[in-house]
């Protein structure tokens, strides 16, 4: 039998709860939306903000950039005058390493290595100052550096320059009084210098680079290779027989200076030495007070 009761119209019903989710859900949507404008607005004000912060900071970086270049300026220019004002106290100043500590007889002991050692004339009067430097130590073989202060700039230079013949294999050796950083530099060089004369080479430092036997080592090559002079072999000190013939060893012999000149041989010519020149002075000194 056919149904004659009523439908409900459920098409009508479902479109009707659609619509209203839909929409809540475009309302949820333009809500979001609209905090999502909100939020990129207060990010874009944020991002203005940080841009002029960072702007203020590379301002104030390149003012600071600016005062510290200033003032790198101004320590390169002290530290110039400093080390002028270090070299100018010092220019009397002799420094001499490897002399033994006995009794703090520190002026006698030096006047014996001057007038015995290097064969230069000086008395007591011309070392105006002299005292040890560093601290004390008990290690044997070991001894505390000495600094003289000398009455003219000529005796130091005829000091420095007769340093030159110092024995080799001594453990003596004299230089300038160096400012401090020259003398840091200095250290690594003086420390191969010993080493060089251990091994019985000729030796000396000059303008901040090691000789030995001629050949040149600066501060560079030492720092990167440390071991340079450690590693030369120990030669046989020219001058001593030779023990399985007795004979001398063998050298070119030269003329005393002044000598006359052999046939078709130039005359040897005396050298103008510092000795020369402070005697000069002396003369000149005493002549100018008789007269």
């Amino acid at each position: 039998m056919p149904d004659d009761r009523p439908r409900t119209n459920s098409t009508s019903s479902q479109s009707s709860i659609s619509n209203e989710e839909i929409a809540k859900l475009l309302k949820n949507l333009t809500e979001q939306s609209n905090q999502i404008i909100q939020q990129n607005t207060a990010i874009k004000q944020d991002v203005v903000q940080i841009n002029e912060n960072i702007s203020d900071i590379k301002i104030e970086l390149s003012s600071a950039n600016k005062k510290i270049s200033e003032l790198e300026s101004e320590n390169r220019e002290l530290k110039k005058k400093i080390e002028t004002i270090e070299r100018k106290n010092r220019k009397y100043n002799i420094v001499l390493y490897g002399l033994e500590e006995t009794n703090n007889q520190i002026k006698s002991d030096l006047l014996k290595v001057i007038n015995e050692k290097l064969n230069v004339t000086c008395d007591k009067n011309e070392i105006r100052d002299c005292h040890r430097i560093g601290k004390e130590t008990n290690e044997i073989n070991k001894h505390r550096p000495i600094v003289a202060e000398l009455s003219t700039y000529e005796l130091k230079q005829e000091i420095l320059s007769k340093a030159k013949t110092l024995e080799k294999g001594s453990r003596l050796f004299i230089t300038q009084d160096y400012t401090p950083e020259v003398y840091e530099k200095r250290k690594l060089l003086h420390k191969n210098l010993v080493l060089a004369r251990q091994r019985n080479y000729s030796a000396y430092i000059q303008n901040n680079t090691l000789f030995v036997n001629g050949d040149k080592y600066t501060y560079e090559d030492l720092s990167q290779n440390n071991n340079q002079i450690e590693n030369l072999p120990t030669v046989p000190i020219k001058g001593i027989r030779d023990e399985g013939t007795n004979k001398e060893p063998r050298g070119e012999k030269r003329q005393p200076e002044g000598t006359p000149p052999e046939a078709g041989k130039p005359a040897t010519k005396p050298k103008v030495t510092y000795t020369n020149i402070r005697s000069s002075n002396r003369l000149q000194s005493t002549t100018s007070k008789h007269t």
